[in-house]
């Protein structure tokens, strides 16, 4: 691997640098949380290798964000509108009574990923799509050119190779 001289950005870091403005001022629209089960992968270690490992393949085809227990004894996960349970279970108590209440008020639990629509990017192609309010980024994380199908114009674009796209919606 290639020393760089103290001081001097990586590749990765340049590429952020050139991208940064594209998420200025920008929160991004998410739906779905997954379970990160802290009380389960205490009494099974194994778990949090499952957990990454399905995590990684799922990022690939939707966005969502990771919530433990204390998030959701916290409120955190109350503007989602899927919660979903990959590995471990939702502990009785009280933050079982938070997610039962949540889906009382129209929240979705599921274990299944494939029942959470996506109409932004339903491959699992090493392209990451993310929803903002008035855009979508797409970023192309292989070292080759990628033909993206984008569902919401119906066409495709082509995506260079390390690098993101932004599309007005």
């Amino acid at each position: 691997q290639e020393k760089l001289p103290v001081g001097q950005l990586t590749p990765g870091a340049k590429n952020l640098e050139k991208y940064l403005p594209l998420f200025k001022n920008q929160k991004p629209e998410i739906k779905t949380a997954v379970f990160f089960p802290n009380n389960s992968i205490a009494f099974d270690s194994s778990l949090l290798i499952s957990l990454y490992n399905r995590c990684a393949l799922l990022r690939n085809a939707l966005d969502f964000d990771l919530i433990d227990e204390r998030m959701i004894k916290d409120g955190a996960f109350q503007n989602y509108k899927y919660l979903l349970v990959l590995a471990g279970e939702i502990p009785e108590g009280e933050i079982k009574a938070i997610v039962e209440d949540w889906v009382r008020r129209g929240g979705i639990l599921t274990s299944d990923p494939k029942i959470i629509p996506n109409e932004i990017d339903n491959d699992y192609d090493g392209v990451y799509a993310t929803k903002f309010k008035d855009k979508v980024l797409y970023y192309n994380s292989t070292n080759k050119k990628i033909k993206k199908r984008i569902p919401f114009l119906q066409r495709s674009i082509g995506i260079e190779p390390n690098s993101i796209v932004s599309i007005n919606t």
